[in-house]
This record gives structure tokens, C-alpha cells and sequence, in this order.
């Protein structure tokens, strides 16, 4: 995996990220990548909210954390979309729906990837912030920021 430039990376990842999104959702989605900062690990948690839900995966050699960090209005209209039923507590229901929507994401995007350019990974977690903060081991990380457009016409992170 390409981790001199990890915003060219992800970017390279967007378009079928968005693909994926909008044959879940049955709407045409947009992912912007609004900021990317390295921040050393005791501060990336800094603007983290104790009701967001983290999707969390390495690769399997350990080098590599996968974060995916969901607010309450993100895995609220997953959710009522996806089940017909609003979630926006970190429930059982919540956890299943989204490790079924974690494992089809990693799954479509590597069937684009070329065989090197993506990670083998563990399966993914559904955390709380306390969950995800122990088993954080590297000293620093990369943290992007998205912003997802065209859910129901909102904008969420």
C-alpha cells in the first residue's frame, strides 16, 4: 500500500467508494475529502464524540490501522435507508448493519485495486471511542476528514 501520499491513495479510492455508496443507498452520492492532517495518537481523538461509532480494521503484518468514524446523523440515515428503521444508538442491530456495510465497502474496493496497492486486513470491529483508543499502537496517524453529499440531501462525516 502507497503510504508515501495517502491523499492521492484515497483519492485513487473515492470514485468507488461513491460507487458502492450510491448502489447501497439508491441515491447518487459524493465523497469530498475536506482536510488531511497527521496528528500524533493521543490527539487524534481530539474532535471525536463519545455517540460516534468506529469501524475499525489493520492489516494483517499489524503496520496499518483502518478507522472509519461515523456520527450519530451518518449511521442514523445508513440505518433508516438500509433497514427502513432509524438507529442511532450502538445496538446490536447497529453493529450488524454496519459490519455487513464494512465488509461490502472492503470488498468492492478490492475488486478495483491492483493485487499489491490494497491490505490484506482482519476482520472489521464495530467500537465504541474507549474500544478504539487501547488498541491504537502506532505514535502517529492520519486523519481525513469527508464529507458524504447527496444522502436525502444531507451532509454528513
Amino acid at each position: 500500500m502507497r503510504l508515501e501520499n495517502p491523499k492521492e491513495l484515497i483519492q485513487d479510492y473515492l470514485p468507488v467508494a461513491e460507487e458502492f455508496l450510491t448502489s447501497v443507498l439508491l441515491e447518487e452520492a459524493h465523497i469530498g475529502l475536506v482536510s488531511l492532517q497527521v496528528y500524533p495518537a493521543a490527539d487524534v481523538f481530539k474532535e471525536m464524540r463519545e455517540t460516534d461509532i468506529f469501524l475499525f480494521t489493520r492489516d494483517t503484518e499489524g503496520r496499518i490501522d483502518l478507522v472509519l468514524v461515523l456520527d450519530q446523523q451518518w449511521y442514523g440515515l445508513l440505518s433508516s435507508i438500509m433497514l427502513g428503521v432509524e438507529e442511532k444508538s450502538n445496538n446490536e442491530i447497529t453493529r450488524d448493519l454496519l459490519g455487513k456495510f464494512s465488509s461490502e465497502l472492503i470488498a468492492t474496493i478490492r475488486k478495483q485495486a491492483p493485487d499489491e496497492s490494497f491490505p490484506e486486513l482482519e476482520e472489521v470491529q464495530i467500537l465504541t471511542r474507549k474500544q478504539v483508543e487501547k488498541l491504537f499502537g502506532h505514535r502517529e496517524y492520519f486523519r481525513m476528514k469527508m464529507v458524504v453529499e447527496g444522502l436525502a440531501d444531507h451532509r454528513v462525516r
